[in-house]
């Protein structure tokens, strides 16, 4: 009888011990996530910040970052990282994506309403206005401004002529140019259609990091390319 009690107070000892031990274990998670998420939500409350009071240099530090980032894991294979390569992609996209897209963005906004889709389609006004945004973009911005930059300043970087870098846009325009737009025509139409200006161009930049791993893997060793055409030969 004696030894049934003792076995019993054991195993009600045994399963306290459990039932704290799991308390502790939830409690310490529980602390764990709140940390996260308090340290999680202080950083983007302080980024969100900088894009109100320096959306310009916030804009091209997050563009350069990210184009950094994106280069290198288009890079992973390689047995040497080419830093000059990686260089060219940061210069781009602080220039263009950080840069130019700042004052850009909020212009294509200001401009395009949807008053000219309105004319032929009977749809959501702001759908609209988010499609006007994106064909203005993507059918002007990019190919008057994006790929002449991106090949001007990628095949500066890299140590090509002008001559060379213009033989290497002839090549990989119209390619690059179609990838482009399967990619962007679906992002840019989202952008414009849900979010604020202050968070247009950091959503481009983190599209951008997926589209640079894209672009650099395709077009982002302006030597090697241009090693294999005939004008960088005759050199």
């Amino acid at each position: 009888m004696i030894s049934n009690c003792c076995r019993s107070s054991r195993r009600l000892v045994h399963t306290a011990r459990h039932a704290l031990t799991d308390d502790a274990m939830r409690a310490r998670t529980l602390a764990r996530s709140l940390c996260v998420t308090s340290a999680a939500s202080f950083v983007f409350d302080g980024y969100s910040q900088l894009l109100i009071e320096h959306p310009l240099t916030t804009n091209i530090a997050t563009a350069g970052a990210l184009a950094a980032a994106g280069d290198a894991v288009a890079q992973r294979n390689n047995a040497v990282y080419d830093a000059k390569r990686g260089l060219s992609f940061v210069a781009f996209d602080a220039a263009y994506r950080g840069g130019f897209q700042t004052p850009l963005l909020p212009w294509i906004i200001d401009h395009c309403h949807g008053d000219v889709l309105g004319q032929v389609l009977s749809f959501d006004t702001n759908i609209l206005a988010a499609a006007e945004c994106t064909l203005f973009n993507q059918l002007t911005v990019i190919p008057i401004v994006y790929y002449p930059l991106f090949f001007g300043i990628t095949g500066y970087v890299q140590n090509l002529d002008s001559e060379a870098s213009l033989q290497r846009a002839k090549t990989q325009f119209t390619t690059l140019c179609v990838r482009n737009w399967k990619f962007w025509v679906p992002a840019n139409f989202l952008q414009f259609c849900l979010l604020p200006s202050e968070w247009q161009v950091p959503y481009t930049c983190a599209m951008g990091f997926i589209w640079n791993v894209i672009l650099s893997a395709s077009a982002g060793d302006a030597r090697v390319e241009a090693a294999a055409a005939p004008s960088s030969k005759a050199r």
